[in-house]
């Protein structure tokens, strides 16, 4: 999509129909379809187009002239302006309405039917103030979040999504930056800006990091609560005594606290710890390194007897956002080495996701249940989990 030969072309009385799972508002003229970020269905606005193409075009909301009868006052005073939320002029059911029905037609797309498979459904029972980590940056007289579409920074006095915990510290936060800045600023640097990432751990305890890298106080997902039912679901759908691999598992999201339901478990990341941790279980151990190269050298192992599972072998695929892409023939294959019962595939983009289950179901995988997360309320972005079992093995592995 290019930028439009006529910036200043503006539409008016134009009727949002739809919200798409992309997050934005689509309406329709004469011959495309538009996307409207920050308009929801039934408002009618006028629009400018910023870019577009014969099918396709992006606008930007000159004026709501007539608010969708469901639309809710935002609770945060930048929204619109901060780069974060997307959502918050949509009620909570309407969100959720569009990310389940998003995941479906995610499966659709890539020809998976859910007919006679169960979708269970976990939406967010507390939408707001859920964030157990931000990251805020800060330059004279402002801390807060980058602006939509650019770098420059919208200061924020509190965050609606944020823990309560991490709001209470931003008044300090506000202050030691103003400080660093001023050093800065006294050792030359006239554009300073500087960087702070805290989080609240389960005890309540605030942690915070300065201009450091990104997850330096380690990675975890930002929903506590909705982490929970997920780590409960994976949990339900393990067999006790199994032979876990734990790919793209990190710090062992989904095992580590369970270990001695399982005979073993092999937590594989390039983010996962080097070597063992402080109280690590005997039958964990974590793999820091590239998952399909470590898969495949487990393969080769298995071809030549050299891999003695622990228990039956069931797989845990959490990868990027941009899906296993082009390692999947690798990875299917080595699971068919391994002899692995059943895999429990997890993403976060859908259509990565969809695309990943598709490629399992033609190697051979049966799709047994499917289920969604809402660990990101007041933005389009889902968590979506898919049990396959191999199709040998139904009857001694079947939810």
């Amino acid at each position: 999509m290019t930028a439009s030969p006529d910036s200043a072309k503006i539409l008016t009385n134009l009727r949002v129909n739809d919200l798409s799972r992309g997050g934005n508002g689509v309406a329709r003229d004469e011959r495309r379809v538009i996307f409207i970020p920050l308009t929801m269905k039934d408002d009618v606005v006028t629009a400018r187009i910023i870019s577009e193409d014969k099918r396709f075009a992006t606008a930007e909301v000159v004026e709501i002239t007539t608010p969708s009868p469901d639309r809710v006052t935002p609770p945060c005073t930048v929204f619109g302006k901060c780069g974060g939320c997307t959502w918050q002029h949509v009620p909570y059911d309407q969100q959720w309405k569009t990310k389940r029905d998003g995941v479906a037609h995610a499966l659709s797309r890539a020809s998976i039917s859910l007919d006679g498979i169960p979708l269970q459904e976990f939406s967010a029972e507390h939408p707001w103030n859920y964030r157990n980590r931000i990251q805020l940056r800060a330059r004279p007289g402002a801390l807060g979040y980058y602006a939509r579409g650019s770098k420059d920074l919208v200061g924020v006095e509190r965050c609606e999504i944020a823990r309560p915990e991490l709001n209470a510290v931003l008044p300090e936060l506000r202050a030691e930056a103003e400080k660093m800045l001023g050093e800065k600023f006294k050792s030359g640097d006239p554009d300073a800006e500087v960087k702070v990432e805290i989080d609240v751990l389960p005890d309540g305890t605030v942690q915070k990091s300065w201009n450091a890298r990104h997850a330096a106080l380690g990675f975890r997902q930002v929903n506590d609560e909705q982490n929970e039912k997920l780590r409960g679901y994976i949990r339900e759908r393990l067999t006790d005594g199994a032979h876990v691999l734990d790919l793209f598992g990190g710090s062992g999201n989904f095992t580590y606290d369970d270990a001695d339901r399982y005979a073993y478990v092999e937590c594989v990341d390039i983010g996962s710890p080097d070597g063992e941790i402080e109280g690590q279980p005997e039958n964990y151990r974590f793999f820091q390194t590239d998952v399909a190269r470590w898969l495949d050298r487990r393969a080769k192992d298995a071809e030549r007897g050299y891999f003695n599972a622990k228990g039956p072998v069931e797989v845990i695929i959490d990868p990027p956002r941009e899906g296993l892409g082009d390692v999947t023939n690798k990875i299917v294959g080595a699971l068919e080495s391994l002899d692995a019962r059943k895999v429990i595939a997890v993403g976060c983009d859908a259509d990565a996701w969809a695309r990943d289950i598709s490629r399992l179901i033609k190697a051979g995988w049966i799709l047994s249940e499917v289920a969604v997360f809402d660990l990101f309320p007041q933005t389009p972005h889902i968590e979506s989990v898919a049990v396959l079992v191999w199709e040998q093995s139904t009857s001694l592995f079947s939810p």
